[in-house]
């Protein structure tokens, strides 16, 4: 059993040995079998609303893959994501023990941003993530903002506003 903190960041990475995958549904059965089913938290001095759900970012590659762990709340995720899979029973959203979901993104790395922002809805601190001179740095964020933007059509996110931001950084920052 795996068990941590409210207060520690929301990013986890569970460092296991992941098998290769070459789709999304065949990544995430083949992670159920490497993953616990679900996680203890301590919710002391934790926001409402709790979480009701862990999930389990992961990517389809080879070799050895990073997994970051994320305590959301499913309501609030459906709300934006129209094609996050369904996601297992949860007893409620005050239990200290949660399903631990495998998800499979083309960019874990990049989830924590998009999470950020749909819990806090603030568009300026999204957009001023992008703002930058240094050249070598706006090439980074280029791919950072094309690598965000596949999780955001995996996961069928729409905000317009948004993604009309990443589009400006892709095409903006690659020059």
């Amino acid at each position: 059993m795996v068990v941590y903190s409210a207060r520690a960041k929301t990013e986890h990475r569970i460092s296991k040995a992941l098998k290769p995958a070459h789709s999304t549904n065949k990544a995430s059965r083949d992670h159920n079998r490497k993953l616990p089913q679900e996680i203890t938290v301590n919710f002391l001095d934790h926001p409402t609303p709790r979480p009701t759900h862990c999930l389990a970012i992961h990517a389809a590659r080879n070799g050895n893959a990073k997994v970051f762990v994320y305590n959301v709340q499913a309501n609030i995720l459906a709300r934006h994501c129209t094609k996050l899979p369904a996601l297992p029973f949860s007893p409620s959203s005050g239990s200290k023990t949660l399903p631990l979901t495998p998800l499979c993104l083309p960019s874990p790395e990049s989830f924590g941003l998009l999470l950020s922002y749909i819990y806090t809805n603030d568009l300026v601190a999204f957009r001023r993530v992008w703002v930058t001179k240094d050249v070598s740095t706006r090439k980074a964020l280029a791919l950072l903002a094309f690598e965000l933007l596949q999780n955001c059509i995996v996961l069928g996110f729409q905000d317009r506003e948004v993604l009309k931001i990443l589009g400006d950084a892709i095409r903006m920052r690659i020059v």
